[in-house]
């Protein structure tokens, strides 16, 4: 008789969404408030982000409304998003594939 042999990679779930990780997205928004040099310096100091990146995430929130900064786990989007917000940035922290 052969033994039964166990999968390494199956933990016993019944499901794989058990192994994925939770991931939230951080946004920033359109505000008639803050230069857009003020925004594009914290998002390089707060994100730690080329500030080319930070244009793009600038000029795309300043067309569409709001633009996607980052994803990363809740409670890191929670403290980008308090970091962001303390320095006067409209800041949103949602969903991955959530349309608001």
């Amino acid at each position: 008789m052969i033994p039964e042999m166990k999968d390494p990679l199956h933990n016993g779930s019944n499901s794989f969404d058990d192994d994925i990780p939770d991931f939230r997205e951080l946004f920033i928004h359109n505000d008639d408030v803050n230069e857009l040099t003020h925004v594009l310096h914290s998002l390089v100091t707060v994100l730690n982000i080329h500030p080319r990146k930070a244009v793009e995430i600038g000029f795309a929130a300043e067309t569409e409304g709001k633009a996607s900064c980052k994803v990363d786990t809740p409670e890191r989007c929670q403290e980008f998003e308090a970091a962001l917000s303390s320095l006067g940035l409209t800041m949103s922290v949602e969903e991955i594939g959530e349309q608001a």
